[in-house]
């Protein structure tokens, strides 16, 4: 029977001095129990019978249990504007066990809160308060916080390599990232390699991350796109000179420094060469001594065909003419 009942009883019965004790210690297992009587005592004694006759003054001590109370060790001001991991985890280890939460998705990385910040602890309906103040053990406590929006990122390293990169960037802007911009480097040779690009992702710098990894949408992510630059083709035409007496030595033809053939002294042969946009240099020289040479340097911006004569002499070797035959549009893609 329940404490209230009881007392209406023996109030009825005529009996005038009642008291009701509590005992605190109710958890969420026998919270069930709360309000039901312990025991009773009538004139100090716990022994009587339905029927016993006692004075009306006779002191009544109706015993019962209630929920367990906790003192709240912090106040409404003490926790508002604190972190949220340090009030949730102190308010649970003092024992309150009916904890609610709610995260509000209303910072940006450049936010004045901190992460966590919390908005208001909303205590039983109660929005003010102070600390000290003695608790159920199950109130209702309801705690509001600001926090940046999380995403996770969708895929590993290796996964975007071959990506397109606009796809990459589609699927981050739908997966909740808001802040991606996309960097091509032109520094992938296409006599080398048949891909059309290789990409790499940095989030915030850093180019270490795994899938499904927590990140703030704002974060900045870099995509990083190399691409295949673009590469010319120099056809040389070259006719060396034959001498009757001196002078008589193969010539090796070198481009950027680079030995890309050799010529008999008084043949005509023709060299490739593949090059990006810009100056470079073809070198002839003596076989067996570099420094009896010539140099002609060539402007490269489209594939050409260029003819050279040289002449063997005993200090150098001369370039007597130099003339562009043809010049072609560019192939591939541009830089």
């Amino acid at each position: 029977m329940d404490g209230e009942s009881v007392e209406k009883l023996f109030r009825e019965a005529g009996f005038t001095d009642i008291t009701i004790e509590t005992i605190e210690d109710l958890t969420s297992e026998t919270k069930d129990q709360e309000g039901i009587v312990q025991s009773i005592e009538v004139g100090g004694s716990s022994e009587f019978l339905d029927g016993d006759m006692f004075p009306c003054n006779a002191a009544i001590k109706i015993k019962l249990h209630t929920l367990k109370m906790i003192v709240l060790p912090l106040s409404s001001a003490d926790m508002k504007g604190a972190a949220f991991s340090e009030i949730n985890e102190q308010l649970a280890t003092t024992g309150f066990s009916n904890i609610n939460v709610n995260a509000v998705e209303n910072l940006t990385s450049r936010s004045s809160l901190a992460d966590g910040t919390i908005s208001d602890v909303i205590i039983m309906g109660v929005d003010d308060y102070d600390k000290g103040i003695s608790l159920p053990f199950d109130a209702d406590i309801s705690i509001t916080y600001h926090v940046i929006k999380k995403v996770n990122i969708p895929f590993s390293k290796d996964e975007v390599k071959n990506l397109n990169p606009e796809e990459i960037k589609n699927t981050l802007n739908n997966v909740g990232f808001a802040n991606i911009k996309i960097t091509e480097i032109f520094d992938m040779d296409p006599d080398l390699t048949e891909s059309e690009y290789s990409n790499e992702i940095e989030i915030n710098g850093n180019e270490s991350f795994t899938q499904g990894e927590e990140y703030p949408f704002d974060i900045a992510v870099e995509i990083k796109c190399h691409r295949l630059f673009t590469k010319y083709t120099i056809t040389a035409h070259v006719q060396c000179d034959a001498n009757l007496i001196f002078s008589k030595y193969d010539v090796n033809v070198l481009f950027d420094g680079n030995l890309a053939g050799t010529i008999k002294h008084g043949k005509t042969s023709d060299f490739e060469f593949r090059a990006i946009e810009g100056a470079h240099t073809i070198t002839f020289e003596k076989k067996d001594d570099s420094n009896v040479n010539g140099v002609a340097t060539i402007e490269v911006t489209v594939d050409t065909e260029i003819a050279y004569n040289i002449h063997c002499t005993s200090d150098s070797v001369q370039i007597n003419s130099n003339r562009s035959i043809t010049s072609r549009l560019p192939k591939g893609p541009q830089v």
